[in-house]
């Protein structure tokens, strides 16, 4: 059975008026944060982690998504080397890292080129970087420092960490916006940004490593940025959005006005640094649930409409956790990305 769209979008935005009364535009929509923790793993992500090992992992340390082609990405190696450290795994570690800075460090600033296809010559044939894969790098290299002693980690890091705060933060609208890549995405009218490249709990942590200002600044920007993505009858946020000279937030303009494949992990980022998912997310996941209706994959935030197939299995997981929902726990197979989503909810205490 299917359901009615305009009946879910009129009740949806009815209980989110209830639920969250005349919020304030600035107000972001989760509460305080805990302090931060380590990155360790739960029990049941030991078996993951070999799963993900033997389905993603090359002997020679890179990560393949399979769902792509058989490519790799910054973003891959740098949730690899994340997962790795969190199980204490040192040896895959290394091999992770190692093969990252001889295949996608670049030589003129201290970031990662975004793709690695083996099908081509070089492997690398676009230079331009991912700022997700370049922050889950960093954050990785810092906690192995810690883990293991590796004053080498902490170094790389920091020189990352500057590179991301020199070279992918513009100040805009006297907000500082974290750049999706050094190029393509800050233009005379508007800057184009990505909500689910906020991964709050890096954030801190570099905080905490050196440039306290510059990152509590950023943290702060991109709670107000955040907050401001909230799109549509379901106040929901796009997979990607702009800032305007005029100081809009909105859907970005040549992407689909969709809250699904990247905004998913916006919830999870969230919980792996104690803060609260925000209440339109939940309430429109919840609506699904609580009428044993199956929650689809992606919705468009302005028309309504939504695929005929629900997110994979990961994206289970993280609707489930978001939504305070028991996940049986099965084994890791199938998609790349699905499986780094399963992880990432592994990871939130």
């Amino acid at each position: 059975m299917r359901l009615d769209r305009r009946m879910v979008l009129q009740g949806l935005a009815l209980s989110l008026i209830s639920a969250c009364g005349e919020r304030s535009q600035a107000e972001p929509p989760y509460g305080e944060t805990v302090d931060a923790n380590p990155v360790n793993a739960s029990v049941s992500f030991l078996d993951d982690w070999a799963s993900f090992k033997s389905l993603f992992v090359n002997g020679e340390g890179r990560v393949i998504d399979n769902g792509n082609g058989g490519i790799s990405h910054s973003e891959g190696q740098g949730y690899g080397l994340l997962f790795a450290q969190a199980v204490g795994d040192q040896e895959t570690f290394r091999t992770l890292h190692d093969w990252t800075e001889a295949n996608l460090a670049r030589q003129d600033v201290n970031l990662f080129a975004w793709l690695y296809d083996p099908a081509k010559a070089k492997g690398v044939a676009d230079p331009n970087n991912a700022t997700d894969g370049d922050i889950l790098i960093a954050w990785a290299l810092m906690q192995a420092a810690r883990r293991w002693n590796e004053p080498a980690y902490e170094q790389r890091a920091s020189e990352i960490r500057e590179a991301i705060a020199r070279h992918l933060v513009v100040e805009r609208q006297d907000r500082m916006i974290l750049l999706p890549g050094l190029n393509g995405f800050d233009h005379d009218d508007l800057t184009i940004f990505n909500p689910a490249y906020f991964i709050w709990p890096a954030f801190r942590d570099f905080s905490a490593g050196g440039m306290d200002k510059v990152w509590t600044r950023i943290i702060a920007d991109s709670q107000w940025l955040l907050a401001q993505s909230a799109f549509g009858p379901l106040q929901l946020p796009t997979d990607w959005c702009e800032l305007t000279r005029e100081g809009d937030v909105q859907p970005a303009n040549g992407w689909p006005a969709r809250f699904g494949y990247d905004a998913i992990r916006i919830p999870v980022y969230l919980q792996m640094d104690g803060l609260q998912v925000p209440a339109p997310i939940v309430t429109f996941w919840e609506s699904y649930l609580s009428a044993g209706h199956s929650v689809p994959a992606w919705i468009d935030v302005n028309s309504g409409n939504t695929p005929d197939f629900g997110p994979s299995e990961g994206g289970m997981a993280v609707v489930a956790k978001a939504t305070g929902r028991s996940l049986q726990h099965t084994s890791l197979q199938g998609d790349y990305y699905s499986a780094v989503l399963k992880l990432l909810v592994g990871l939130v205490q």
